[in-house]
């Protein structure tokens, strides 16, 4: 092999390695280029998953963006499959859009998702409704192909997570509004006792909703001036204390951790201890000044009493129903009790003078991401819950995380703690959630696998044009 040939084989072997970039050094080029400029169908899906994010406080309208996503998937998919645009792509030597490794990443991760209902469907206790998860799941499988395949360059996520910061900000700014005059600026009441915000009063949702979107307001501030981006970050972290959701408070302590380890590696303990000292501060404040942090506060330090009085009352009645999820699981411990069932078998698997069904009422959900999982899907949902995280995580890993996914990363991170009690991740609201953060993770992460491959096909192409003595 000559010197002259040996780049052009190096570049070959690249590219078969990442088999779903171009092959031609001008193909290179050409991405580099695109990658700094938008497409119109990459705007409207940034635009789309804004308006998600944005309509979640007004119940189902947030399904509409939704929606048109699936349509814009289903396109995707009725072209891609359709003969004649197959024979010409083969003639052409070009790509077809499955063979982006997202797309398998995504395919692995629904049917994970959709065969834990399924097979939880078998003996449900409620399934109509379980069914009924299992097919409206087919329009997050649908909208996240549309935005995998779609999204495409930088700029496109730069700009989803800076809207997104951007949203998180004017929420935080909307709540303490809300806080000072008792409506915020829409008109929406606030909660007797808890900080709700957009979401209005009775729709404790804000604290966890602003927690996962903390990372992006942490990147959306982060070339802000010194004095406005800290006023921000304690306003968010003030609002999150005062929505009285103690498990948005683990999730935004998480978020602040993990990106300060993350961003500040040669003084990590002095950028930890500087908001640390803030947030200690912070804390008397609203003790003395807060009545609703000051009762949360309150009730959370009973456990400190070592009764079991104390813990139920210090977790807000919740063990009883996580002793119920148990005997749900060990009963049914191969497919539980149903997917989003839990309500409707809390009865037969509780005690009868319990506090929830004191009035003849009963549990929503288990109060627990895991519980949940073996409660009503039983092992064979917890063994492929696992696996689709394995998959994905493992992916991710493999493409690295940068600027481009960590946000996505660390907001899935912060839902998934075992220490936070949520709400169902079958339910609508908190499904669409999760939906949202993992699709954007797919379509980010895929971007940063194309830019790896660019940087490295790019400085080969280079090398082959200006010759080894240019290196």
């Amino acid at each position: 092999m000559t010197e002259k040939e040996r780049p052009n084989r190096v570049v070959h072997y690249v590219a078969k390695a990442f088999r779903w970039w171009p092959l031609s050094a001008a193909s290179v080029r050409e991405s580099a280029t695109d990658s700094q400029s938008l497409s119109r169908a990459e705007n409207v899906v940034v635009m789309l998953l804004v308006a998600t994010l944005a309509l979640l406080p007004f119940s189902r309208l947030a399904e509409l963006p939704i929606l048109l996503l699936s349509l814009m998937g289903l396109w995707q998919l009725g072209r891609t499959f359709f003969w004649r645009t197959i024979v010409q792509r083969a003639i052409k030597g070009q790509r077809v859009f499955w063979i982006n490794p997202a797309i398998w990443v995504l395919g692995v991760v629904y049917l994970a998702y959709l065969w834990m209902v399924v097979i939880s469907a078998m003996d449900s206790y409620w399934p109509e409704k379980t069914w009924q998860v299992a097919l409206a799941s087919l329009r997050f499988w649908l909208s996240a192909i549309a935005v995998v395949a779609i999204v495409r360059s930088p700029a496109a996520v730069d700009r989803l997570i800076r809207w997104s910061g951007l949203l998180a900000a004017f929420w935080v700014f909307d709540a303490l509004f809300q806080y000072v005059f008792g409506v915020d600026i829409i008109g929406r009441a606030t909660d007797a006792v808890r900080l709700s915000g957009i979401f209005g009063a009775g729709h404790i949702k804000l604290g966890p909703v602003l927690a996962f979107l903390l990372p992006f307001l942490l990147v959306t501030v982060r070339n802000w001036p010194r004095l406005l981006r800290w006023v921000t970050i304690l306003s968010a972290l003030l609002v999150i204390a005062l929505t009285g959701t103690r498990s948005a408070w683990l999730m935004a302590a998480f978020v602040l951790f993990a990106w300060w380890w993350r961003h500040a590696p040669s003084r990590r303990w002095c950028s930890i201890l500087s908001p640390l000292i803030a947030s200690v501060m912070l804390v008397l404040v609203l003790w003395h000044y807060a009545p609703g942090f000051q009762q949360r506060m309150a009730r959370t330090l009973a456990v400190v009493q070592g009764t079991e009085q104390a813990l139920d009352y210090a977790l807000a009645d919740r063990l009883p129903i996580w002793e119920a999820g148990w005997h749900m699981f060990t009963t049914h411990p191969f497919n539980g009790v149903g997917a989003h069932a839990f309500r409707k078998a809390y009865p037969a698997f509780a005690p009868t003078n319990n506090v929830w069904q004191a009035h003849g009422g009963t549990a929503m959900h288990a109060h627990h991401w895991l519980l949940e999982i073996l409660a009503e899907t039983g092992l064979a949902g917890a063994t492929l819950f696992v696996l689709a995280a394995w998959v994905l995580l493992h992916w991710v890993r493999r493409c690295g995380v940068n600027d481009k996914n960590e946000p996505f990363v660390l907001a899935l991170l912060s839902m998934f703690l075992p220490v936070v009690s949520t709400y169902s991740m079958f339910a609508s609201f908190w499904a669409i959630c999760i939906w949202w953060v993992g699709v954007g993770l797919l379509a980010a992460t895929r971007v940063t696998c194309g830019q790896s491959v660019t940087d490295s096909a790019s400085s080969l192409s280079e090398l082959q044009h200006n010759g080894p003595g240019h290196a």
